[in-house]
């Protein structure tokens, strides 16, 4: 009873009669018809190995994906091995990671990471974490250092294959603009609300639309909502951007 009381704001908020899960297919559906290749474009390389998603969005913390895109390719061109970060001097690392800004808390963070991963595991790896449950994953990566919920996610869904919902700005902007979210909701609140309404199996697919929604249409500033798909069951639509309509 509990759980249908926290999302019965949802539906009214989108106005699908189906409920929660049919209004979140419905928005699934606009998106996949407006970025039909959104995964294959937003898809990196570094995706193929759970350290390295896990450093790459540590990285992205705080900066655009242009600047931490840069600073993972000359961290990565520096030292090869993650074993070498954690020996080199400090100082040499930040050095590689200037580009992306906020150089001394994400060597320090990275480097943290790292290092327990090695006095967990023997080695640098989150190679167990295949065989766990996504609950423990979540669990221990958050207890790593500089890794909240939506780094952990991204490291679970992206690094691990398991299905998770990481909320970055774009999609918490989206999910509070159409009225998923409350407006001062914190993101870790939105992030655990959107795990248990999106569906596992277009958790990957539907979080990278919602990136690229956020990134061409429903930007910070002056949104294009006359050309968005969602407006018809927007509330910042139909509150401020057209009121009246």
């Amino acid at each position: 009873m509990a759980k249908h009381a926290k999302h019965n704001g949802v539906a009214q908020a989108l106005g699908g009669p189906g409920g929660e899960q049919a209004d979140i297919m419905a928005v699934y559906q606009a998106l996949k018809d407006l970025y039909p290749d959104a995964q294959s474009e937003l898809l990196e390389p570094w995706r193929d190995n759970p350290v390295d998603v896990l450093v790459a969005t540590i990285l992205s913390q705080a900066t655009n994906d242009t600047l931490s895109g840069r600073a993972f390719s000359e961290l990565k061109s520096r030292f090869p091995e993650w074993e070498m970060v954690i020996a080199e001097d400090p100082a040499k690392v930040e050095i590689a990671l200037a580009g992306g800004g906020l150089q001394k808390q994400k060597t320090k963070k990275i480097r943290g990471a790292l290092t327990k991963l090695k006095q967990d595991f023997g080695e640098i790896t989150l190679e167990p974490l295949f065989d766990w449950p996504k609950q423990e994953c979540m669990e221990y990566l958050t207890s790593l250092p500089g890794v909240g919920p939506k780094t952990a996610a991204c490291v679970v869904v992206f690094g691990l294959g398991k299905p998770a919902f990481p909320v970055d700005t774009h999609i918490l902007r989206i999910a509070r603009r159409l009225g998923l979210a409350g407006e001062k909701q914190p993101a870790a609140s939105v992030q655990e609300m959107l795990e248990q309404l999106v569906p596992d199996e277009i958790k990957q697919p539907f979080h990278l639309m919602l990136i690229h929604h956020g990134r061409e249409i429903c930007s910070a500033r002056k949104p294009k909502c006359p050309s968005c798909p969602l407006r018809h069951m927007c509330r910042y639509f139909r509150t401020q951007a057209h009121p009246g309509k």
